[in-house]
């Protein structure tokens, strides 16, 4: 990571699946004695430079989520499918930002419009506060039929958040070239700020800068971010 903190990066991006379905992969106390001091020593570093730390790990990790939070993660993505969305609000729920994937294995791809909406529904009501920490988040796979598609960009919108439009791609506080403003969302109350897109794959990346609950659609197979 070294290279790009000195360059000034936001954040860092680290991600180990350390649930399967429905249990940990490791025992705990193995977990806490081996990996768990080498992350704490990772985040202080990624901390260090003045950058923030998003984890991703898929499958059933409740048993691991106060400790990824003690040792600095800042960010949080979870399936939380494989988990109960009560244990997940008592364990995480404003104690760290959670990008919540709302259900890549059955809602998204096998379920109806109705089943998405709720589904959204459940997890922003258990899991997002009025201050902000948490970020929509679905992948779109090519099983995905697009009315579902609509239906979860539909429910994002009307339950908070904001989606930034192609253009809106430049950091005005440190490109002296851009002339998109700040956007402010008045439904919650916080500020979203645009960060600079990149090619990939002749696509463009619309990533934010999330201080409010944002939708965010991850579709691999098509090249689109």
């Amino acid at each position: 990571f070294e290279p790009s903190l000195l360059a000034g990066c936001d954040g860092v991006d680290v991600g180990d699946d350390w649930g399967n379905q429905a249990q940990l992969r490791i025992r705990p106390e193995i977990w806490r004695r081996v990996f768990k001091p080498r992350y704490r020593e990772l985040f202080q570093f990624v901390h260090q430079h003045g950058a923030h730390v998003r984890f991703h790990t898929c499958g059933h990790v409740l048993e691991i989520l106060p400790d990824l939070i003690e040792v600095g993660v800042d960010v949080l993505n979870i399936q939380s499918s494989c988990m109960p969305l009560d244990e997940l609000t008592r364990l995480a729920r404003g104690k760290v930002c959670l990008e919540v994937d709302i259900d890549r294995q059955y809602e998204m791809p096998h379920g109806t419009p109705a089943d998405v909406r709720r589904r959204a529904r459940e997890c922003f009501d258990a899991l997002a506060l009025p201050e902000g920490g948490f970020i929509w988040l679905t992948e779109i796979g090519p099983d995905v039929p697009l009315e579902n598609v609509e239906a979860y960009y539909q429910a994002c919108r009307e339950l908070g958040g904001y989606v930034l439009p192609p253009k809106a791609r430049c950091r005005p506080d440190s490109d002296p070239h851009c002339s998109v403003p700040e956007l402010t969302v008045p439904e919650s109350g916080c500020r979203v700020k645009q960060v600079r897109g990149q090619e990939t794959d002749g696509h463009e990346d619309h990533s934010l800068l999330r201080g409010a609950s944002t939708p965010e659609a991850s579709v691999s197979q098509a090249g689109v971010v």
